[in-house]
């Protein structure tokens, strides 16, 4: 986040003795060991590592949204026959697990091509911008840039890029 980190907009939050604290769940791009330990002394509920993995992320949100305040919502997997011919994936994407997006995205075939799109007009100057950023010394933004690339990759199961980014 450009303004303040999750820790300190967690500090903000639970700073607000007024009202209802809701729950905060971490979701980061830092997965190690010692970062959910972080998260957890700094005031968060829970933590969910990126890239996101639905089942875990759902567990987590049943964990901490209270079953009252829960409205079940729209199934997110198309029946295979209503998904539009031109909209079908390849067999294969060089560099992109294809299942690992795939399971990213809870199955939702339209959703997927779509994040591949945006990768595409999104980040395919991404490599120009860190790589320039470092020239002109702006650390700042060749870290963002490398962070923000890391969880779109991983997100849509390019996993070698992924690691790379990191």
């Amino acid at each position: 986040m450009p303004e303040m980190d999750g820790y300190e907009a967690t500090q903000a939050i639970r700073g607000n003795t007024s009202g209802h604290q809701p729950p905060i769940i971490a979701m980061t791009a830092n997965a190690l060991t010692g970062d959910r330990e972080l998260c957890l002394n700094a005031g968060m509920d829970d933590h969910v590592a990126k890239p996101i993995k639905p089942r875990l992320l759902f567990e987590a949100l049943v964990k901490w949204i209270p079953e009252f305040e829960r409205e079940p919502g729209r199934p997110m997997i198309l029946p295979e026959e209503s998904i539009d011919p031109k909209t079908r994936l390849p067999v294969d994407l060089d560099g992109i697990d294809i299942e690992t997006g795939l399971q990213r995205t809870g199955g939702n075939i339209g959703l997927y091509i779509n994040l591949l799109n945006h990768f595409i007009t999104d980040h395919g100057n991404d490599t120009k911008i860190i790589t320039d950023s470092l020239t002109q010394k702006d650390i700042a933004l060749a870290h963002r840039t490398a962070h923000t690339l890391k969880g779109v990759a991983g997100g849509i199961g390019a996993l070698k890029l992924y690691d790379s980014a990191q």
